[in-house]
């Protein structure tokens, strides 16, 4: 199942479309683990081949558990935009410092900690947020990083594109 609320629905239908699918799409409100009872968009549906690719890259069904970057993903720009479009926060604060962040195992934390600190070495530290972890970068870091993972990408949710775009 793949589901997005919001503005970001339309990839969901994007997606379908590039898999070729011809399942039906569900709209309705939903108001647990979604704010402000927006609409989703979802499709299901099963392909033991994709599941496969995906473990590889090491998207899993317990990924909010134990998941991780598979080893070809450490260091790919495209995979880490794609985490902090997920899971990840982009923005200025009300003083104006930018910050870009992003939570989930202390697994992934760590290893995007690590990627961003090839380029980007910052003095941040992966930190509990409840029951999952997060990792948070703020200013020129953050421009850095915003930066390396949006600029002259052609795959983004619009409104983190948005966000980026400001930080920059």
């Amino acid at each position: 199942t793949l589901a997005l609320s919001g503005e970001d629905g339309v990839l969901v239908e994007k997606f379908r479309t590039a898999v070729g699918s011809t399942h039906k799409l569900s709209k309705k409100p939903q108001s647990r683990g979604y704010p402000n009872g927006k609409e989703v968009t979802r499709v299901s549906f099963s392909s033991k081949k994709m599941v496969f690719d995906l473990a590889k890259l090491g998207v899993t069904a317990t990924k909010s558990k134990d998941g991780m970057a598979g080893d070809s993903m450490v260091e790919n720009r495209h995979w880490w935009r794609g985490c902090v479009d997920g899971d990840g926060w982009i923005g200025i604060s009300r003083s104006g410092t930018r910050f870009i962040g992003l939570t989930g195992t202390m697994q992934v934390c760590d290893q995007f900690l690590w990627f961003t600190n090839t380029f980007a070495p910052s003095g941040a530290n992966v930190t509990r947020n409840h029951s999952i972890w997060k990792v948070v970068l703020t200013g020129k870091t953050a421009k850095y990083v915003v930066d390396r993972l949006y600029t002259g990408s052609t795959v983004s949710l619009p409104r983190k594109r948005e966000l980026a775009a400001r930080v920059l």
